[in-house]
């Protein structure tokens, strides 16, 4: 059994917020903008290329480069000024300290005096994320967990506690 009492911040949120997002993004999807501008930069690089106006088709063949290898670093940024936002607009993080009991084959969830038994079959996902494991459900109704590293007594129950809901 192992027993894990400990509080989040915002920065562990927005963190393990913005990973979640990113990992269920259609990668496609994302891709669009970033063609579709760098195509437009081309065209008009290759019109001003043939209309003689080298110096604006030096700056379009810049800005194109440019904005094809730092949009994904743009739209990271965005996300995760966009979870800042809504975090300090928002109570997102409970105000009392969440305790986690790992007992057998479930985990046992006290956040705010609400007390949830979930089966450890029903964790899809351990990340490591910045010195904190992030814990996703099958069942989207359950909130995924965010728990440091450092809540844990010892290093091996940090390491035994992620083995035992990984290995199911």
């Amino acid at each position: 059994m192992i027993e894990i009492i400990y509080r989040n911040t915002v920065e562990q949120w927005i963190e393990c917020a913005s990973f979640a997002s990113k990992k269920s993004r259609d990668e496609k999807k994302l891709d669009r903008p970033r063609i579709f501008l760098t195509s437009a930069c081309a065209v008009i690089f290759v019109f001003t290329i043939l209309s003689d106006q080298i110096p604006v088709s030096i700056i379009f063949g810049a800005l194109g480069i440019v904005f094809y290898f730092f949009y994904p670093a743009l739209l990271e940024k965005m996300t995760r000024r966009a979870f800042k936002r809504m975090a300090n607009k928002r109570d997102l993080l409970p105000n009392g300290d969440i305790k986690l009991v790992l007992d057998g084959d479930n985990l046992i969830v006290d956040i705010e005096e609400k007390s949830r038994t979930i089966s450890i079959k029903d964790v899809v996902n351990v990340t490591e994320i910045s010195e904190c494991l992030f814990i996703e459900f099958k069942n989207k109704d359950e909130i995924s967990l965010i728990v440091p590293i450092n809540a844990f007594k010892s290093e091996e129950d940090a390491i035994e506690f992620k083995q035992k809901l990984k290995g199911k």
